[in-house]
């Protein structure tokens, strides 16, 4: 990433010791995820989503704000943080769905292994990273940010935020991902969960990618969704 580019803090580049860090929060948010995976399978709870109908109502907000913005169009899905494949498996329950390739991302060479046996759609790959290596018209991330790898909030927000730069620059249409939001940005002690600031993400947003609507829904009154488009 480019000197200069703000981030929560400070306004500097990314450096060694950041990647360094970085790297340091992935590798242990995999081992978490796979843990959790081992213990509870296939289901929300491996995931660390509290139900089911709540991974499913994120889920709908996305594909809605995706099917606004593609039309009719066949789109092309990076699903990033894809955890055991949720995501697909929505899809495929999905009638109209217009998604002409999916490649699902995450940190787990474990889950990336458990997807590729489970999964054998065709339109549907899975590769081991944190971040598109191609470019795809959407860019998305259910959850993926929620629970934290460190205590320190700046450093959290900052990791964040080099996630979506990574994504931004392979995503051609919007990138769309959602956060649980609170009155002020925390970490909880106990759970470790991120609770975002919904306007300073916001305020973030905009400055370094572009235009950006926020979006909440009844159902999930402490969940923002964050809809970046590009530039045309």
């Amino acid at each position: 990433m480019a000197a200069g580019i703000r981030r929560f803090g400070c306004y500097a580049g990314a450096g060694e010791s950041t990647s360094r860090m970085n790297s340091t929060f992935e590798n242990k948010l995999s081992q978490i995820y796979w843990n959790r995976f081992q213990q509870f399978g296939s289901t929300p709870q491996g995931s660390f989503w509290a139900t089911e109908a709540r991974q499913t109502r994120r889920f709908e907000i996305i594909l809605c704000e995706i099917d606004k913005l593609s039309g009719a169009a066949g789109f092309r899905l990076a699903d990033i943080g894809c955890g055991y494949g949720a995501l697909v498996d929505y899809l495929l329950k999905r009638p109209a769905s217009s998604v002409t390739s999916y490649i699902g991302y995450d940190i787990s060479e474990q889950l990336i292994a458990a997807c590729k046996r489970k999964f054998e759609q065709p339109w549907a790959r899975f590769i081991c990273s944190s971040a598109p290596d191609q470019e795809q018209d959407f860019s998305v991330m259910s959850g993926p940010f929620n629970l934290a790898a460190t205590r320190d909030l700046v450093l959290w927000q900052n990791y964040i935020f080099d996630t979506l730069q990574a994504c931004w620059s392979h995503t051609k249409v919007a990138m769309i991902f959602n956060l649980q939001v609170a009155s002020s940005a925390r970490i909880s002690p106990q759970s470790h969960i991120y609770y975002a600031n919904s306007d300073q993400v916001l305020e973030h947003c905009v400055a370094r990618f572009g235009p950006t609507k926020r979006l909440v829904h009844p159902d999930l009154p402490r969940d923002a969704t964050f809809v970046v488009l590009k530039p045309l």
